[in-house]
């Protein structure tokens, strides 16, 4: 956990999210490269566009509320979700 006046803290957990997301990133892209069947391959553009969605709407504004140390913005986005 991160108490909220701990900069430290938010410093630590934005680059951490950063890199799973990169992470995450780097291992979606290898397996959407492999051959698929007409099933999975509709699965992983359901999954590529929910994942998107993920990412832009709640990821990355949660890593830009932690690197403004916006304690607020960062709450409210995660209670959203």
């Amino acid at each position: 956990a991160v108490a909220l006046n701990d900069s430290k803290g938010f410093d630590s957990l934005s680059a951490e999210v950063a890199r799973n997301r990169d992470e995450i990133t780097a291992i979606w892209k290898a397996y959407a490269a492999t051959t698929m069947t007409p099933e999975e391959a509709q699965l992983a553009r359901q999954f590529e566009a929910s994942r998107a969605k993920f990412v832009d709407e709640f990821i990355v504004p949660a890593v830009e509320a932690l690197i403004a140390y916006d304690t607020v913005k960062a709450t409210q986005l995660i209670v959203e979700r």
